[in-house]
């Protein structure tokens, strides 16, 4: 007996998978990463090996090796090193976008008093483009440098400088409080935090609040027009990234 498999159903459960599974699993550890997966980044790193990259901040799934490796792929010239880090005075929140993928992603706000848990990408300039394209530049996200702030490493080193991209749709609120990512752990946080189902039944409420979950993702899933207009007007109500020690630098 020949059983048949729907490869079409098992795709968009797959869709449906990646959408709700944002942020994707983040190691509790610094790391490197590049096309046949990651490992441990040894605590005696040769500081040769962060020469000439850039310090990112990820906030969302950029911290997961399952994303850098999708968003990288073949394009990985040389393996993206990754520390972890707690950023002072800022919280990570939702922005009021959704993602081709389906997600609601990441974004930062000035928070002061919270403690929250980051990493640091350490971009070389050809993998910074490659960032910047999947970051839709110019459309989703400004990138710049955050200046005068305090960024302490896993191992103990300080950064008190870091790049980072900031949404330009501005943050999802819920009665004026930003929405935190609840998968990045806090201390001093004071607004809600939700994980990724969570936000999407938020902004399935406040536009289509008669549709069931899985429906309303697949329909901006499956359209870029529907994706667009939600979009369009979750910005409608969202809050801007509110601190003077941003500077754009491409956007």
């Amino acid at each position: 007996m020949v059983i048949s498999v729907n490869t079409s159903d098992h795709s968009q459960a797959e869709r449906l998978s990646r959408a709700k599974g944002y942020p994707y699993p983040i190691p509790d550890t610094s790391y490197i990463v590049d096309a046949s997966g990651w490992r441990l980044l040894p605590e005696n790193c040769l500081s040769s090996y962060f020469s000439g990259r850039v310090p990112v901040l990820a906030l969302g799934s950029n911290r997961s090796p399952d994303q850098l490796m999708r968003k990288y792929s073949s394009k990985f010239i040389s393996p993206i090193l990754v520390t972890l880090g707690w950023l002072y005075d800022f919280d990570v929140v939702y922005s009021a976008h959704i993602t081709s993928y389906g997600s609601v992603p990441a974004t930062l706000q000035y928070a002061p008093g919270v403690e929250v848990a980051v990493s640091i990408t350490w971009l070389n300039p050809l993998q910074l483009v490659r960032m910047h394209e999947t970051e839709s530049v110019g459309i989703s996200y400004d990138f710049g440098r955050l200046s005068n702030v305090r960024v302490v490493l896993q191992h103990g080193e300080l950064l008190t400088e870091a790049f980072v991209y900031i949404s330009r749709l501005g943050n999802l609120v819920q009665d004026g409080d930003p929405l935190a990512m609840r998968e990045a752990a806090a201390m001093g946080r004071r607004w809600p935090a939700l994980g990724q189902e969570g936000i999407l039944n938020f902004i399935c409420e406040k536009l289509s609040p008669n549709q069931n979950l899985d429906s309303f993702v697949f329909a901006h899933l499956n359209s870029a027009e529907t994706r667009h207009a939600r979009t369009a007007l979750l910005s409608q109500s969202a809050s801007p990234f509110a601190y003077s020690g941003f500077e754009i630098i491409a956007g």
